[in-house]
């Protein structure tokens, strides 16, 4: 796994964005992800769908990677965490918060979170709520109106879309402006919304691989 980080202020906070589809809050020791969507690509394959298992297999590899590298105190999920009940994907997740259960698993309930806090808590989520307030920054996972400030928020997958040549490339990124923080899906089997319906004020922090990049508008 190649990290790359950018460092941005947020809400008054330092904020470190990195091209693994996280976000990481030094002063609150807290790596931030969103839309993880286990055991969605499990389902598709109970209903027919030919879906790579390797898909969240390599998710949980590489939020592994980043809670062994930033050794964090909390993992806050901006919603859509589970997307459906017991298949093999939620049982490696049991196995993956085992080995991690100093760091407190926080749940900001997403559209797709319809399980029981019971069941939530049964696979390792420590606390769970529809909304979170740390310092100035607000968590929610859908936000919608512009009446939050300092919002972090997920649901809508965003991506920005290039044009090389007569090529066009999507890229997932973050977006922010001056109220609030989109973050980019965690997991890869999700689509990008590229339309173009932001606020003023707007920079994308489009990544890949190998690299995290910044583009305003």
């Amino acid at each position: 796994m190649i990290l790359k980080e950018l460092e941005i202020e947020f809400g008054n906070e330092r904020l470190i964005l990195n091209n693994q589809r996280a976000l990481y809050w030094p002063a609150e020791n807290a790596l931030i992800i969103a839309d993880l969507h286990l055991g969605k690509a499990a389902h598709f394959r109970k209903n027919g769908i030919a879906i790579p298992t390797q898909i969240s297999q390599t998710d949980l590899y590489i939020l592994n990677k980043l809670i062994v590298h930033y050794q964090p105190e909390k993992l806050i999920i901006v919603g859509d965490f589970v997307h459906a009940q017991t298949n093999t994907e939620i049982e490696d997740f049991i196995k993956f918060k085992a080995n991690h259960s100093t760091t407190q698993f926080i749940l900001i309930k997403g559209n797709h979170d319809r399980l029981s806090d019971t069941y939530l808590h049964s696979l390792g989520i420590d606390f769970i709520t529809n909304e979170l307030k740390m310092n100035q920054i607000s968590f929610i996972h859908e936000l919608q109106q512009e009446q939050y400030q300092n919002t972090v928020s997920g649901h809508i997958h965003p991506g920005v879309q290039f044009t090389l040549g007569k090529t066009k490339k999507s890229l997932p990124c973050f977006v922010v402006d001056d109220y609030s923080l989109i973050l980019p899906a965690f997991s890869q089997f999700t689509g990008l919304d590229t339309r173009n319906y932001y606020s003023n004020n707007v920079v994308f922090y489009p990544f890949n691989l190998k690299e995290i990049l910044e583009f305003k508008f």
